[in-house]
């Protein structure tokens, strides 16, 4: 059981992984200035990605300052799924609350994974030393058929 659990859990980590390297490594590395480039709406290919099938859609919306990050992420455009989850985060590396939005964990909604309902998650965003990769941790905690378990991403 322990490690089926394991397994599951490395697969969570993987997906979550995924989804904030589309979001956070590739438009910082591009540019040289960090990723104030990169402001604006950035939408996933749905044939090329494997993060998003159920919703069929994923735009991304950044808003980049030197002293702080918004990540909008705007998930399918059916009514009966669509959801938008938003994180607000100082780029100083200081740890905050941040409630979830959804109770769907939208990029393992196969793996039979879901948040806590009124849950939070405890989430950081710092740069690197030269300010051209930005870097999110993540803890949340989950429900998965082996029970509750927690989840800790770093998202580069």
């Amino acid at each position: 059981m322990k490690l089926a659990k394991s397994i599951f859990l490395i697969a969570l980590m993987i997906n979550r992984a995924a989804l904030f390297i589309l979001i956070c490594l590739i438009p910082a590395s591009i540019s040289s200035t960090g990723g104030k480039d990169f402001n604006g709406s950035w939408e996933l290919v749905p044939q090329k990605s494997t993060v998003i099938p159920l919703y069929r859609s994923l735009v991304i919306d950044f808003k980049i300052t030197e002293n702080d990050v918004t990540v909008v992420q705007k998930w399918g455009t059916r009514l009966r799924d669509a959801f938008s989850d938003t994180v607000h985060l100082s780029t100083d590396g200081k740890k905050v609350q941040v409630p979830l939005q959804h109770q769907v964990a939208p990029t393992n909604v196969f793996l039979g994974i879901m948040n806590l309902t009124g849950g939070r998650r405890e989430m950081s965003a710092s740069w690197n030393s030269d300010g051209t990769v930005l870097t999110i941790q993540e803890r949340v905690a989950v429900i998965s058929s082996q029970g509750k378990s927690e989840v800790n991403a770093a998202h580069t």
